[in-house]
């Protein structure tokens, strides 16, 4: 080997040691939730491919703050259960101080993207875990069902229907 291809391979490896350490997004699987602090615990969905060919699980990303939709002056907030699935998607700087204050922050540390920094958003499901929706908008919870389609709301099936 030259001295040329022996740089190259060792700027290759380190790129890639810095890659492996780098997270964007990861579908998981939510083992806790607690509903006073809204933040998921959730386990890594998929193991990463490590260089030699092998495997690994990730650890369980905990204290995750859980996305839910909302403003200011609306809140939309849903039971999450231990078993249900979503995404984490990773900030690209240290968000730990922005998360205390809810002000513009300085950086708590020169992390990026780490386990440390996501979000989680329920709801995004595998193939064989999509659940059946229908057309409109529909919400369902312990049985109770409320769907708005076409300019109707039905409640329950057509139990309840307003046009």
């Amino acid at each position: 080997m030259n001295v040329k291809s022996e740089y190259y391979q060792s700027v290759n490896n380190i790129v890639d040691s810095r890659m492996e350490r780098l997270h964007t997004a990861l579908p998981v699987i939510v083992e806790k939730y607690d509903s006073d602090k809204r933040t998921v615990n959730a386990v890594p969905a998929i193991k990463v491919k490590m260089g030699n060919n092998t495997y690994k699980q990730l650890p369980v990303i905990t204290g995750v703050p859980v996305a839910f939709g909302g403003t200011s002056k609306l809140v939309i907030h849903y039971p999450i259960e231990k078993g249900d699935t979503g995404a984490v998607i990773f900030f690209e700087r240290d968000v730990s101080e922005w998360l205390i204050s809810g002000d513009i922050s300085k950086v708590g540390s020169v992390r990026m993207h780490s386990l440390s920094d996501g979000f989680f958003i329920p709801g995004i499901y595998s193939e064989k875990n999509i659940p059946k929706s229908g057309d409109g908008l529909y919400i369902e919870y312990e049985g109770a069902k409320i769907k708005i389609s076409g300019g109707e709301v039905d409640i329950n099936d057509g139990a309840l229907n307003v046009s």
